[in-house]
């Protein structure tokens, strides 16, 4: 069988199962089956390479999965983020493109005040995305990761451990503990995509696959958890120092609020890829 054959095949599948993004799915799992990228997808593709058998027996297995719900990046093992694949998988929390928006500014802000080795915690860690995003733009940072869930550690670690091998010791530190009692630093900036999901507001596929811990920030709103994160994340900053932390569209105006609360000044929301408001940023007083 052909490549376009299949590809047409399993976009319509996973389309009838409700999937409208078929087409992209059906191509990450038949070059996941294939052990090739896109472009030795699209290679194969052009010359009418045909498909091994065993090729199409494990994109049939992935098309099942995908049909019920599993996500995409579970099945293949990895999810990108800026310019890194990360493993991930159940127990830990999908990183999402709009969060690479959050290490944006963060960089932006170092880079502004010309911080040659700058140190900076990140909350929450979840899969280890934000902080070696941080690490690897960042080669003289200092970056604490600060993650509660014991799943979720297992890739962080994982992750760490492939992006600084062979490079000796890792900028990072991993702390296992809870975001809301940690007590180190004094950081020159801090970042943090925390637990802000109200109950009952994400699709029964995320519900079902990313961890309940990382989604549920509490209350009806979803923002006991940040509401709380944001007066720590103040301890935890030098004077001038540097918050950022995402959080939904609906939530913009009352994590402001929080931030003038907790004694955050230059306090701005931010938009995402889709112009939502979904980070807020600030900074501790001099």
């Amino acid at each position: 069988m052909d490549v376009g054959t299949l590809l047409a095949a399993g976009a319509e599948r996973l389309a009838a199962a409700g999937h409208p993004s078929g087409p992209a799915d059906a191509r990450l799992l038949l070059a996941h089956a294939w052990d090739r990228d896109g472009r030795g997808l699209d290679r194969a593709r052009l010359l009418g390479e045909p498909v091994p058998d065993p090729v199409v027996t494990a994109f049939t297995g992935y098309l099942g999965r995908r049909e019920h719900g599993e996500p995409v990046q579970y099945i293949v093992g990895t999810a990108p983020f800026r310019y890194s694949e990360l493993t991930v998988g159940p127990g830990v929390f999908i990183p999402r493109p709009e969060t690479e928006l959050l290490v944006q500014a963060v960089l932006d802000w170092c880079a502004g005040e010309h911080l040659a080795s700058p140190a900076i915690a990140d909350l929450c860690a979840g899969s280890g995305a934000i902080a070696l995003a941080l690490a690897g733009e960042l080669e003289a940072a200092a970056v604490t990761a600060v993650e509660l869930s014991p799943a979720a550690l297992e890739y962080t670690r994982r992750n760490l451990a492939a992006a600084f091998e062979g490079m000796g010791d890792s900028s990072v530190e991993i702390v296992a503990g809870d975001a809301l009692t940690y007590a180190g630093g004094p950081f020159d900036a801090v970042v943090s995509n925390p637990p802000y999901v109200p109950a009952g507001r994400v699709t029964a596929e995320v519900a079902a696959s990313d961890p309940a811990l990382a989604l549920f920030g509490g209350g009806e709103d979803g923002l006991d958890f940040p509401l709380r994160l944001i007066p720590r994340a103040r301890t935890l900053l030098r004077p001038g120092g540097f918050f950022a932390m995402e959080h939904a569209e609906e939530q913009a105006r009352a994590v402001a609020d929080a931030y003038v609360s907790a004694g955050f000044v230059q306090v701005t929301t931010h938009a995402d890829y889709t112009g939502r408001s979904r980070f807020t940023t600030g900074c501790a007083p001099v």
